[in-house]
């Protein structure tokens, strides 16, 4: 398992622990997370991947809906049309 992989599955479980207390407040929204803790919680899932990307050099970061139903999202790059600049 190569260090995004590790990321991701790390902020998936952290995630799932935290979403109890996420739904009181942040239901519907997006939260960024990076070494298994929650960065910040973001109206759109595009907010907080460009919030990772320019806060995060090395990428290693992830994107999850708050909905009490979980989806891993993995990289959320991945599922987004991202223009090369």
């Amino acid at each position: 398992m190569d260090a995004r992989e590790r990321e991701l599955t790390e902020n998936y479980s952290a995630f799932e622990q935290m979403l109890p207390g996420l739904m009181e407040n942040s239901a519907g929204k997006f939260a960024l997370l990076r070494q298994r803790q929650l960065v910040e919680v973001f109206d759109t899932a595009g907010a907080a991947h460009a919030a990772g990307r320019s806060r995060f050099d090395d990428r290693l970061f992830s994107v999850q809906k708050v909905r009490s139903d979980t989806v891993d999202l993995g990289f959320f790059s991945y599922a987004k049309y991202c223009r090369a600049t």
